[in-house]
C-alpha cells in the first residue's frame, strides 16, 4: 500500500543551528488521545490552561510528535549509549535547548492555524437551503446528432 509516508521536513533550528528532520503537521489527535490530555484540547488550543503542569506535558507531547530524528525518547525509556553523539537516533526531551522547543511550537501552532482555516471553509449540511449557495439549474444533455445512435 502507498501513500502513508508522513509529510516531514529537515529543519535547522535557528537558535542553536542543529538540525533535525520533523513531521510537517503532527495529528492533533495522536497528541490529545490520552485520556489525561483530551479534555485539554480546546484550552491548550485557546491559550487558557491554567494548569502550568498540564501545559509542560502537552508541550512535550507536542515536540514528541514533531520530531522524527532524532526521536524524543519516551517517559522512562533508555538512551542507548551507542548512538553518534553528533546525529543521535534517540534524545531525551531535556536534551533540547529550549529555542528549539520554541521554534517547534510555533511550526505546530501555524500547522493548526493553516487546518483550522482548512475547516473553516468546508462545506456544512443545509448551507444550500432556499438556494442560495447553489448553482443554476442543471443543464440537459446534449442530443445525439442526427444519424448517431
Amino acid at each position: 500500500m502507498s501513500g502513508w509516508a508522513i509529510p516531514q521536513s529537515e529543519i535547522t533550528f535557528k537558535g542553536t543551528g542543529r538540525t533535525a528532520v520533523v513531521r510537517d503537521a503532527p495529528n492533533v489527535y495522536a497528541i490529545f488521545g490520552t485520556d489525561d490530555l483530551a479534555p485539554y484540547l480546546d484550552d491548550f488550543t485557546t491559550g487558557s490552561i491554567s494548569d502550568a503542569s498540564v501545559g509542560l506535558r502537552i508541550t512535550e507531547e507536542i515536540v514528541r510528535a514533531q520530531m522524527v530524528r532524532p526521536r524524543i525518547a519516551s517517559r522512562g525509556e533508555d538512551i542507548p549509549d551507542d548512538q553518534d553523539p553528533e546525529d543521535p537516533e534517540v534524545v531525551p526531551y531535556d536534551a533540547l535547548d529550549p529555542s528549539e522547543v520554541d521554534e517547534l511550537l510555533e511550526r505546530w501552532s501555524k500547522a493548526a492555524e493553516r487546518a483550522a482555516r482548512f475547516r473553516e471553509g468546508h462545506a456544512r449540511p443545509r448551507s444550500g437551503k432556499g438556494g442560495s449557495g447553489v448553482g443554476g439549474k442543471a443543464k440537459r444533455p446534449a442530443r445525439p446528432a442526427a444519424g448517431d445512435s
